[in-house]
Protein backbone atom coordinates (compact mmCIF):
# COMPACT_ATOMS: atom_id res chain seq x y z
CA UNK A 1 0.00 0.00 0.00
CA UNK A 2 1.47 3.33 -1.06
CA UNK A 3 1.07 6.33 1.25
CA UNK A 4 -1.80 8.73 0.62
CA UNK A 5 -1.08 11.65 -1.68
CA UNK A 6 -2.63 14.84 -0.37
CA UNK A 7 -2.38 18.01 -2.38
CA UNK A 8 -4.34 21.20 -2.89
CA UNK A 9 -5.08 22.06 -6.49
CA UNK A 10 -4.27 20.32 -9.76
CA UNK A 11 -1.28 17.98 -10.05
CA UNK A 12 0.46 19.15 -13.24
CA UNK A 13 3.37 16.71 -13.35
CA UNK A 14 4.63 13.66 -11.50
CA UNK A 15 7.56 11.30 -11.88
CA UNK A 16 9.17 8.34 -10.12
CA UNK A 17 12.94 8.22 -9.58
CA UNK A 18 15.07 5.71 -11.55
CA UNK A 19 15.52 3.58 -8.41
CA UNK A 20 11.75 3.36 -7.98
CA UNK A 21 11.75 4.62 -4.39
CA UNK A 22 10.86 8.31 -4.68
CA UNK A 23 7.85 10.10 -6.11
CA UNK A 24 8.01 13.78 -7.04
CA UNK A 25 4.84 15.61 -7.99
CA UNK A 26 3.96 19.27 -8.32
CA UNK A 27 0.93 21.51 -8.08
CA UNK A 28 1.37 24.81 -6.27
CA UNK A 29 4.53 23.34 -4.75
CA UNK A 30 6.86 20.39 -5.21
CA UNK A 31 6.12 17.30 -3.14
CA UNK A 32 8.82 14.67 -2.63
CA UNK A 33 7.54 11.39 -1.24
CA UNK A 34 9.61 8.43 -0.06
CA UNK A 35 7.54 5.45 -1.18
CA UNK A 36 9.22 3.19 1.39
CA UNK A 37 7.81 5.24 4.31
CA UNK A 38 4.16 6.10 4.95
CA UNK A 39 4.67 9.68 6.14
CA UNK A 40 4.29 12.60 3.76
CA UNK A 41 6.92 15.32 4.11
CA UNK A 42 6.08 19.02 3.82
CA UNK A 43 5.94 20.50 0.35
CA UNK A 44 8.87 22.28 -1.26
CA UNK A 45 8.12 25.75 -2.55
CA UNK A 46 9.38 26.47 -6.04
CA UNK A 47 8.21 28.02 -9.28
CA UNK A 48 6.36 25.76 -11.68
CA UNK A 49 8.64 23.50 -13.73
CA UNK A 50 7.82 22.40 -17.27
CA UNK A 51 9.47 19.02 -16.77
CA UNK A 52 11.08 17.01 -13.98
CA UNK A 53 14.31 15.23 -14.99
CA UNK A 54 15.87 12.76 -12.54
CA UNK A 55 19.63 12.27 -12.37
CA UNK A 56 20.72 8.68 -13.09
CA UNK A 57 21.51 8.02 -9.38
CA UNK A 58 18.15 9.46 -8.18
CA UNK A 59 19.85 12.11 -6.01
CA UNK A 60 18.86 15.23 -7.99
CA UNK A 61 16.02 16.50 -10.14
CA UNK A 62 16.48 19.09 -12.87
CA UNK A 63 13.70 21.67 -12.76
CA UNK A 64 13.14 22.72 -16.34
CA UNK A 65 11.56 26.09 -17.09
CA UNK A 66 9.58 26.68 -20.24
CA UNK A 67 12.02 26.90 -23.15
CA UNK A 68 10.88 30.39 -24.10
CA UNK A 69 11.57 31.58 -20.53
CA UNK A 70 14.88 29.78 -20.03
CA UNK A 71 16.82 33.05 -19.76
CA UNK A 72 14.15 34.95 -17.83
CA UNK A 73 15.22 35.59 -14.20
CA UNK A 74 11.66 34.72 -13.20
CA UNK A 75 12.21 31.19 -14.54
CA UNK A 76 15.68 30.25 -13.28
CA UNK A 77 17.49 27.02 -13.97
CA UNK A 78 17.50 25.02 -10.75
CA UNK A 79 17.83 21.54 -9.32
CA UNK A 80 16.37 19.79 -6.31
CA UNK A 81 18.62 17.86 -3.93
CA UNK A 82 16.87 14.79 -2.58
CA UNK A 83 19.18 14.61 0.45
CA UNK A 84 18.59 18.18 1.65
CA UNK A 85 15.14 18.71 0.07
CA UNK A 86 16.42 22.10 -1.05
CA UNK A 87 15.97 23.76 -4.42
CA UNK A 88 19.23 25.34 -5.57
CA UNK A 89 19.46 27.84 -8.40
CA UNK A 90 22.26 27.11 -10.86
CA UNK A 91 24.93 29.81 -10.32
CA UNK A 92 25.46 30.77 -13.97
CA UNK A 93 28.53 32.83 -14.75
CA UNK A 94 28.18 36.23 -16.50
CA UNK A 95 27.21 35.71 -20.13
CA UNK A 96 26.52 31.98 -19.74
CA UNK A 97 22.76 32.36 -20.01
CA UNK A 98 23.19 33.74 -23.53
CA UNK A 99 25.71 31.01 -24.37
CA UNK A 100 23.40 28.25 -23.17
CA UNK A 101 20.20 29.76 -24.51
CA UNK A 102 17.93 26.87 -23.54
CA UNK A 103 16.67 24.43 -20.96
CA UNK A 104 18.03 21.00 -19.87
CA UNK A 105 17.33 18.15 -22.27
CA UNK A 106 18.93 15.24 -20.42
CA UNK A 107 21.51 14.34 -17.74
CA UNK A 108 24.96 13.45 -19.05
CA UNK A 109 25.95 12.07 -15.65
CA UNK A 110 24.94 12.70 -12.04
CA UNK A 111 26.14 16.32 -11.98
CA UNK A 112 25.97 17.56 -15.59
CA UNK A 113 23.09 18.49 -17.83
CA UNK A 114 22.96 18.38 -21.59
CA UNK A 115 21.49 21.73 -22.49
CA UNK A 116 21.11 23.51 -25.77
CA UNK A 117 19.43 26.38 -27.49
CA UNK A 118 19.41 28.51 -30.60
CA UNK A 119 21.44 31.67 -30.54
CA UNK A 120 23.14 34.08 -32.89
CA UNK A 121 21.29 36.51 -35.12
CA UNK A 122 21.23 36.99 -38.84
CA UNK A 123 19.31 39.79 -40.55
CA UNK A 124 17.25 38.53 -43.46
CA UNK A 125 15.47 40.54 -46.19
CA UNK A 126 11.66 40.67 -46.73
CA UNK A 127 8.90 39.60 -46.14
CA UNK A 128 9.29 42.37 -43.54
CA UNK A 129 10.56 45.65 -45.08
CA UNK A 130 13.34 46.10 -42.53
CA UNK A 131 14.35 42.46 -42.40
CA UNK A 132 13.98 39.98 -39.56
CA UNK A 133 16.41 38.56 -37.04
CA UNK A 134 16.53 34.79 -36.64
CA UNK A 135 18.75 32.44 -34.71
CA UNK A 136 21.29 30.69 -36.91
CA UNK A 137 23.29 28.72 -34.34
CA UNK A 138 22.60 25.79 -32.03
CA UNK A 139 24.99 25.08 -29.18
CA UNK A 140 24.94 21.86 -27.19
CA UNK A 141 26.49 22.45 -23.77
CA UNK A 142 27.39 20.55 -20.64
CA UNK A 143 26.29 22.43 -17.53
CA UNK A 144 27.73 21.52 -14.11
CA UNK A 145 24.81 21.93 -11.70
CA UNK A 146 27.10 22.20 -8.67
CA UNK A 147 29.10 25.26 -9.78
CA UNK A 148 27.26 26.58 -12.86
CA UNK A 149 30.22 26.07 -15.19
CA UNK A 150 29.16 25.59 -18.80
CA UNK A 151 31.21 23.93 -21.51
CA UNK A 152 30.26 24.03 -25.17
CA UNK A 153 30.31 20.47 -26.51
CA UNK A 154 29.29 21.17 -30.10
CA UNK A 155 28.08 23.98 -32.33
CA UNK A 156 25.88 23.78 -35.43
CA UNK A 157 25.54 26.85 -37.67
CA UNK A 158 23.19 27.31 -40.60
CA UNK A 159 21.06 30.25 -41.73
CA UNK A 160 18.16 27.85 -42.30
CA UNK A 161 18.31 26.17 -38.90
CA UNK A 162 14.61 26.75 -38.16
CA UNK A 163 13.48 25.04 -34.94
CA UNK A 164 16.06 22.53 -33.77
CA UNK A 165 15.97 19.48 -31.49
CA UNK A 166 18.46 16.94 -30.25
CA UNK A 167 18.19 13.53 -28.63
CA UNK A 168 20.97 12.15 -26.40
CA UNK A 169 21.98 8.50 -26.77
CA UNK A 170 21.52 6.07 -23.86
CA UNK A 171 25.31 6.02 -23.26
CA UNK A 172 25.40 9.88 -23.23
CA UNK A 173 28.22 10.04 -25.80
CA UNK A 174 26.28 10.98 -28.93
CA UNK A 175 23.42 13.29 -29.86
CA UNK A 176 21.01 13.10 -32.79
CA UNK A 177 20.24 16.58 -34.14
CA UNK A 178 17.34 17.45 -36.45
CA UNK A 179 15.28 20.51 -37.33
CA UNK A 180 11.87 21.48 -38.69
CA UNK A 181 10.53 24.70 -40.28
CA UNK A 182 9.51 27.51 -37.96
CA UNK A 183 5.84 27.77 -38.91
CA UNK A 184 5.39 30.83 -36.69
CA UNK A 185 7.91 32.72 -38.85
CA UNK A 186 7.15 31.72 -42.45
CA UNK A 187 9.73 34.13 -43.82
CA UNK A 188 12.59 32.41 -42.03
CA UNK A 189 14.91 30.42 -44.31
CA UNK A 190 14.88 26.69 -43.72
CA UNK A 191 17.33 23.95 -44.66
CA UNK A 192 16.50 20.35 -43.64
CA UNK A 193 19.36 19.22 -41.41
CA UNK A 194 20.15 16.02 -39.55
CA UNK A 195 23.47 15.35 -37.84
CA UNK A 196 25.29 12.91 -35.61
CA UNK A 197 27.07 14.85 -32.88
CA UNK A 198 29.96 13.36 -30.94
CA UNK A 199 29.57 14.87 -27.47
CA UNK A 200 33.12 13.85 -26.49
CA UNK A 201 34.89 15.60 -29.39
CA UNK A 202 32.31 18.07 -30.70
CA UNK A 203 32.50 16.62 -34.21
CA UNK A 204 29.31 17.21 -36.22
CA UNK A 205 28.58 14.80 -39.08
CA UNK A 206 25.64 15.75 -41.28
CA UNK A 207 23.36 12.97 -42.50
CA UNK A 208 21.57 14.11 -45.70
CA UNK A 209 19.94 10.75 -46.43
CA UNK A 210 18.20 10.67 -43.04
CA UNK A 211 17.31 14.36 -43.37
CA UNK A 212 15.43 13.62 -46.57
CA UNK A 213 13.57 10.72 -44.90
CA UNK A 214 12.21 12.97 -42.13
CA UNK A 215 10.16 15.01 -44.63
CA UNK A 216 10.49 18.14 -42.46
CA UNK A 217 8.32 16.59 -39.74
CA UNK A 218 8.70 15.87 -36.04
CA UNK A 219 9.18 12.10 -35.86
CA UNK A 220 8.58 9.67 -33.01
CA UNK A 221 12.05 8.41 -32.07
CA UNK A 222 13.53 5.61 -29.96
CA UNK A 223 17.32 5.17 -29.72
CA UNK A 224 18.34 1.50 -29.91
CA UNK A 225 20.49 0.79 -26.83
CA UNK A 226 24.12 -0.08 -27.51
CA UNK A 227 23.95 1.00 -31.18
CA UNK A 228 24.05 4.02 -33.45
CA UNK A 229 20.54 3.24 -34.68
CA UNK A 230 17.24 5.01 -34.07
CA UNK A 231 13.77 3.67 -34.80
CA UNK A 232 11.56 6.43 -36.19
CA UNK A 233 7.96 6.74 -37.30
CA UNK A 234 7.45 9.49 -39.89
CA UNK A 235 3.84 10.02 -40.86
CA UNK A 236 4.53 11.67 -44.21
CA UNK A 237 5.43 8.18 -45.42
CA UNK A 238 3.23 6.21 -43.03
CA UNK A 239 6.04 3.84 -42.16
CA UNK A 240 8.55 3.07 -39.44
CA UNK A 241 12.23 3.19 -40.41
CA UNK A 242 15.53 2.35 -38.82
CA UNK A 243 18.02 5.21 -39.09
CA UNK A 244 21.67 4.16 -39.08
CA UNK A 245 23.59 7.20 -37.83
CA UNK A 246 26.96 5.58 -38.51
CA UNK A 247 26.35 5.06 -42.21
CA UNK A 248 23.62 7.68 -42.94
CA UNK A 249 21.24 5.03 -44.17
CA UNK A 250 17.50 4.45 -43.83
CA UNK A 251 15.92 1.01 -43.93
CA UNK A 252 12.20 0.37 -43.69
CA UNK A 253 11.33 -2.02 -40.90
CA UNK A 254 9.31 -5.03 -42.09
CA UNK A 255 5.95 -4.27 -40.51
CA UNK A 256 3.32 -7.06 -40.44
CA UNK A 257 -0.01 -5.91 -41.96
CA UNK A 258 -1.78 -5.98 -38.59
CA UNK A 259 0.70 -3.44 -37.17
CA UNK A 260 0.68 -0.92 -40.02
CA UNK A 261 -0.21 2.56 -38.83
CA UNK A 262 1.27 2.07 -35.36
CA UNK A 263 4.11 4.28 -34.18
CA UNK A 264 7.34 3.83 -32.26
CA UNK A 265 7.00 4.32 -28.51
CA UNK A 266 10.23 2.83 -27.11
CA UNK A 267 12.53 -0.16 -27.12
CA UNK A 268 11.48 -2.90 -24.73
CA UNK A 269 13.33 -2.45 -21.39
CA UNK A 270 16.49 -4.53 -21.27
CA UNK A 271 16.29 -5.55 -24.93
CA UNK A 272 17.41 -3.93 -28.15
CA UNK A 273 15.65 -6.32 -30.54
CA UNK A 274 12.05 -5.51 -29.60
CA UNK A 275 10.09 -2.31 -30.16
CA UNK A 276 6.94 -1.23 -28.36
CA UNK A 277 4.45 0.28 -30.81
CA UNK A 278 1.31 2.28 -30.05
CA UNK A 279 -1.67 3.60 -31.97
CA UNK A 280 -5.47 3.53 -32.13
CA UNK A 281 -5.75 0.81 -34.79
CA UNK A 282 -4.06 -0.60 -37.86
CA UNK A 283 -5.49 2.02 -40.24
CA UNK A 284 -4.35 5.26 -38.63
CA UNK A 285 -2.63 6.82 -35.68
CA UNK A 286 -3.23 9.63 -33.25
CA UNK A 287 -0.70 9.99 -30.45
CA UNK A 288 -2.43 9.85 -27.02
CA UNK A 289 -2.41 13.23 -25.31
CA UNK A 290 0.06 13.34 -22.42
CA UNK A 291 -1.80 13.41 -19.12
CA UNK A 292 -5.18 12.75 -20.73
CA UNK A 293 -7.38 10.27 -18.89
CA UNK A 294 -9.91 7.94 -20.47
CA UNK A 295 -8.84 8.30 -24.11
CA UNK A 296 -8.88 5.26 -26.35
CA UNK A 297 -9.12 2.49 -27.15
CA UNK A 298 -5.52 2.26 -28.37
CA UNK A 299 -3.48 -0.62 -29.71
CA UNK A 300 -0.25 -1.70 -28.03
CA UNK A 301 2.02 -4.10 -29.91
CA UNK A 302 5.58 -5.39 -30.06
CA UNK A 303 7.83 -5.80 -33.08
CA UNK A 304 10.77 -8.18 -32.63
CA UNK A 305 13.60 -7.92 -35.13
CA UNK A 306 15.70 -10.95 -36.06
CA UNK A 307 19.28 -11.09 -37.31
CA UNK A 308 18.13 -12.16 -40.81
CA UNK A 309 16.17 -8.94 -41.31
CA UNK A 310 12.75 -10.40 -40.64
CA UNK A 311 10.35 -9.22 -37.95
CA UNK A 312 7.65 -10.77 -35.83
CA UNK A 313 4.74 -8.70 -34.59
CA UNK A 314 2.44 -9.30 -31.66
CA UNK A 315 -0.61 -7.30 -30.61
CA UNK A 316 -0.68 -7.01 -26.83
CA UNK A 317 -4.08 -5.33 -26.65
CA UNK A 318 -6.45 -3.29 -28.78
CA UNK A 319 -8.34 -1.92 -25.79
CA UNK A 320 -5.73 0.18 -23.96
CA UNK A 321 -7.04 3.37 -22.35
CA UNK A 322 -4.99 6.33 -21.20
CA UNK A 323 -4.56 6.97 -17.50
CA UNK A 324 -2.35 9.11 -15.30
CA UNK A 325 0.84 7.08 -15.10
CA UNK A 326 3.49 8.12 -12.59
CA UNK A 327 6.07 5.43 -13.34
CA UNK A 328 7.25 2.11 -11.95
CA UNK A 329 7.84 1.79 -8.21
CA UNK A 330 9.94 -0.66 -6.24
CA UNK A 331 7.83 -2.64 -3.75
CA UNK A 332 10.47 -5.10 -2.49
Amino acid sequence: MLPNLSVHGLVVDATVSPNGKLLLYQSTELNLLDLTHPLRAPGIHHLLSLDLLWSPDSTRVALEPEAFNANDPSYPLANLSVATRQVTLIPLQPGEAEEIGGAPTDWLDNTHWAIGGAQGATIYPPPSPVGSSYADTLTICSLNVTNGKAQVLATIRNQGIGISFFLVSPDKRTAFFYNVPDTQNPGQPYTPLVARVDLTTGQVTFLPTIAQALHQQLPFLAWRPGTMQIAATVFATGQTDLFDLQHDSVSMLPMPPALKGLAVASWWPGRNDTLLLVGPNAQGFSRPTAGAIGYGPFTLATLTLSANGKATGRILTQHAMTFLSLGFVRTA
